[in-house]
């Protein structure tokens, strides 16, 4: 790593290594011998949310990574759905297939809720969710 100009290499560093700390958790799958591919789950779950509120079904929705003993993270959609509607995660699979997503994006659990747990200026409380859910 190359300092900017300037900036001592120490303090690159620990820029860095503050960089690396403060990162969601990583989840890394090794395929392929000697190549692994890493990506942030909280990324991957982002990038569906838009296809999940397309959904008829769907008035709002949070993707959250839950924990997983032989993957490291699993990602579950936690959706409000429309008065008197009902959804299910096999039919959001495929509606998600039919828009073509990656495999790896579709979530693999589903929680119906009335409402998500929100902060004073309205942001969706992410990790309070994921708290909720794990217990």
């Amino acid at each position: 790593m190359t300092p900017s100009p300037g900036k001592s290499r120490s303090a690159t560093k620990r820029k860095y290594r503050r960089f690396l700390v403060n990162q969601p958790a990583l989840v890394s799958c090794a395929d392929v011998p000697g190549l692994v591919w890493t990506a942030r789950i909280a990324d991957v779950s982002r990038r569906g949310m838009h296809l999940i509120l397309q959904h008829p079904a769907v008035e709002n929705v949070a993707c959250v990574a839950l924990p997983d003993p032989a993957l490291g993270e699993r990602m579950c959609a936690c959706i409000i759905p429309h008065t008197g509607k009902t959804l299910g995660l096999e039919e959001l699979v495929r509606f998600l297939a039919a828009k073509e997503i990656a495999k790896f994006k579709l979530p693999e659990r589903l929680e119906l809720r009335d409402e998500l747990p929100r902060n004073p200026l309205g942001k969706i409380r992410k990790r309070e969710l994921r708290d909720e859910l794990r217990h």
